[in-house]
């Protein structure tokens, strides 16, 4: 553990949690667990109300503790910031999900999968369309890929994000402004489509 905290920053220790290093895991949980307190603390009247027991409340914490370490990529935000949004979102869901009364719990992973970007990224494509096409005929892995070689860093990061999060929430991992991530969606849109559009020709 000492030789741990000698380390220049939390990237070589997460690299290290990455590669099922379970000390550095633990160090990682015992430095960053205050986060889960500090989000449970914000929605106590809903656990009250809901009657959740906060220790469940605490585990879907950890649980979205693991899920940012695994997913966690060093080019695109702060640790800290990625891991509070990826922890209240979870907590979130998971007090959503008590409200409806649903009889079971599911939550998603967020891992940031490259074939998921692909696809998500053109949702708003008509089903009939040649571009739609190309990407139905296009391996998503091969065509994330594709993508990327088009892109900025900004635009790449925000490409990743794009699969687990909100414009709003982007802006505030990139510590960028709203509008500065609309804009670079909007040309990470152009560029695909412009993409597609050549490919459908060939």
């Amino acid at each position: 553990m000492r030789g741990l905290m000698m380390m220049e920053n939390d990237y070589e220790i997460i690299y290290l949690a990455q590669e099922n290093d379970e000390i550095a895991t633990q160090y990682i949980i015992n430095k960053y667990k205050y986060i889960i307190d500090i989000i449970i603390v914000k929605n106590k009247a809903k656990i009250v109300a809901l009657k959740v027991e906060k220790e469940d409340v605490y585990n879907i914490g950890l649980f979205a503790m693991h899920q940012a370490i695994s997913s966690y990529n060093a080019d695109i935000a702060s640790f800290a910031s990625f891991v509070s949004i990826l922890i209240n979102r979870y907590i979130n869901n998971f007090l959503k999900l008590n409200n409806r009364k649903k009889d079971s719990i599911y939550i998603n992973s967020c891992s940031l999968n490259e074939d998921i970007a692909a696809d998500k990224l053109l949702l708003d494509m008509k089903t009939n369309s040649p571009d739609f096409l190309v990407m139905q005929k296009e391996n998503c892995g091969e065509l994330h890929k594709k993508i990327c070689n088009r892109l900025t860093n900004l635009e790449k990061s925000v490409y990743n994000l794009l699969i687990d999060f909100t414009p709003q929430e982007i802006a505030f991992i990139l510590n960028v402004d709203i509008k500065k991530v609309h804009n670079t969606i909007g040309r990470i849109r152009n560029k695909t489509q412009k993409l597609l559009a050549n490919m459908s020709k060939v």
